[in-house]
């Protein structure tokens, strides 16, 4: 018996060296979720401080959109976030989600509320499906006095979205 188990706990042992050498076996762990940082303006090109940000899972309905999706702080998606969120001091929201399809929805006092369909989260974040800016003439104003930011907005991968106050 003793014989048995000893064999046995050689034999895990070489199993476990074996797929630990073997290459494309066992991989690391990475992250499972996919990040979105937006920046929200007013039609003025300023960036617009604690609108509230709601995120629905596809296919959604209504205003305020319904349902809504699971978020998350970290890209391993363990710290959920309240949803909806809100914008900082600067605009500025970001979290991490699955792979998938969202409709991301900009409210508030003062706000029209802005409804952004079809919002894709890739499911390899390197290669990232974001081609275009939403914008306004008001953005567009902001944008041309401040092309650097804009380019940097669009190198990380952020959608600028303006809204009517």
């Amino acid at each position: 018996m003793i014989r048995s188990k000893m064999r046995m706990g050689i034999l895990w042992a070489i199993v476990a060296m074996a797929l630990h050498l073997w290459p494309g076996v066992v991989k690391p762990a990475h992250g499972q979720g996919s990040r979105k940082d937006d920046i929200v303006f007013n039609t003025r090109g300023v960036p617009l401080a604690g609108a509230t940000v709601r995120v629905c899972a596809m296919p959604s309905s209504g205003q305020p959109c319904t349902p809504l999706a699971l978020i998350y702080s970290d890209a391993a998606l363990t710290q959920a976030l309240a949803n909806p969120t809100a914008t900082d001091g600067l605009g500025n929201y970001s979290f991490y989600a699955a792979p998938g399809k969202y409709e991301i929805e900009i409210s508030g006092p003062g706000i029209t509320t802005k409804q952004l369909p079809n919002v894709i989260l890739p499911s390899d974040p390197s290669t990232p499906t974001f081609t275009t800016v939403t914008t306004t003439s008001g953005i567009e104003r902001h944008a041309r006095g401040d092309r650097a930011l804009l380019a940097d907005r669009v190198a990380h991968h952020q959608q600028i979205v303006a809204v009517d106050l």
